[in-house]
Formats: structure tokens, C-alpha cells, sequence
């Protein structure tokens, strides 16, 4: 009996090693568990915070963001309408510049029409002068000579008197000089008959 018990007594250590080599590892699988999870957790944790942050930097920078572009929006508008006054503005001076062309052009005109019909009168007015000058020169000699004879002037003298007196006559009411008083004396003379009786010369007066 002694000796059936005996192998079971050194069979019982060998059974507890084993046994205490496996609740070793267990213990120690349970321990590298028991880091890994804490492990985890905390990575879990810093990434929570790091997500907590990013996404308050995504909060914050879309708020930002979003400020911006509606900012912008607004700006874009306010350009908008002010590009659009001013395009209705220049439009109106546009037209008020087309207006003031069409003036100046009108302008121009009449003025280049007035200095043609300045110059024409100028042109007219010089030559009528020169002429009633030359008229009157020729009206003086010749009073000069019916005053300086002694007889009664010549057919031909008074002819020549006369035509020179009427084309004088005819500038002068064509230049609208001359009096009224003058005009009738020069009548008078022009329908005297050649043998007429001789006219006082003093009567016969220009202005």
C-alpha cells in the first residue's frame, strides 16, 4: 500500500508545476491583455482629444471661412451694383457726349459759314468801296472842271458828269449811303436837259 501511494505523492509536484506554469501564462496573457487594453484606451483617448481638436479647428476654420465668403459675397455684390451705376452713368454720358459733339459739330459749322460769308462780304464790301472811291474821284474832277469853266459845260461834259454822278448814285443806295436830301438833289440834276439852265454845283453834296 505503502508503496502504491508513493508514485502518486511525486506524481502531485509534477502536476502542480504544470498546472502553476499554465496560471503563469494565463496570469500573463491576462496582464499583456490588461496593458494592451489600457493601451487602447489610451490611444483612443489621445485620439479623441486630437479629433476634439480638429474638429474644433474645423469648426473654427470653417466659421472663419464661412464669414469670409459670405464677406466676399457681399463685396461682390456691392461691386456688382456699383459697376452697374457706374455703367448706367457713363451710358448717360455717353449720350451727353454725343449730344455735346453734335453741338460743337454745328458749331463748327455755322462758324466756318459765318467766317465764309464774313470773308464774301469783306470781299464784296472792299471792292463796292473801291469802286465808289473810283465813282467819287471821277464825280469830283469832273465838278471840278464844270466849276473851273467859264461857259456853260458841253453836251459831252454834262453827259459825262451825269453818267458818272448815276453810277455813283447807284453805288451809293446799293451801299445804303447818302442822305435823302442828297439823293433828291442828284435827281434833280440827272433830269436836267443837256441845254438846260446851269445848276449851282455847290448844290450837289455827298455824305
Amino acid at each position: 500500500e505503502y508503496e502504491e501511494t508513493r508514485p502518486r505523492e511525486a506524481e502531485a509536484p509534477a502536476n502542480v508545476t504544470a498546472r502553476d506554469k499554465k496560471m503563469a501564462a494565463v496570469d500573463k496573457a491576462i496582464t499583456l491583455l490588461s496593458d494592451l487594453q489600457a493601451q487602447v484606451l489610451a490611444e483612443g483617448e489621445k485620439e479623441a482629444a486630437a479629433y476634439n481638436k480638429f474638429a474644433c479647428f474645423c469648426k473654427d476654420t470653417t466659421s472663419d471661412k464661412s464669414e469670409a465668403i459670405q464677406k466676399g459675397e457681399d463685396e461682390q455684390m456691392s461691386l456688382t451694383a456699383d459697376i452697374k451705376s457706374g455703367m448706367s452713368k457713363r451710358d448717360d454720358l455717353d449720350v451727353d457726349i454725343a449730344e455735346y459733339q453734335e453741338v460743337i459739330k454745328n458749331t463748327e459749322k455755322a462758324m466756318a459759314e459765318a467766317e465764309a460769308a464774313r470773308a464774301a462780304a469783306l470781299k464784296e464790301y472792299t471792292a463796292n468801296d473801291a469802286d465808289l472811291r473810283s465813282a467819287l474821284y471821277a464825280l469830283e474832277n469832273a465838278i471840278k472842271t464844270l466849276k473851273a469853266g467859264k461857259t456853260k459845260p458841253s453836251l459831252l461834259q454834262f453827259q459825262s458828269v451825269s453818267n458818272t454822278l448815276r453810277t455813283a448814285v447807284e453805288l451809293a443806295d446799293a451801299l445804303g449811303v447818302g442822305s435823302e436830301a442828297s439823293r433828291k438833289s442828284v435827281s434833280a440834276f440827272l433830269q436836267q436837259p443837256a441845254n438846260g439852265n446851269q445848276v449851282e454845283m455847290e448844290d450837289y453834296k455827298f455824305h
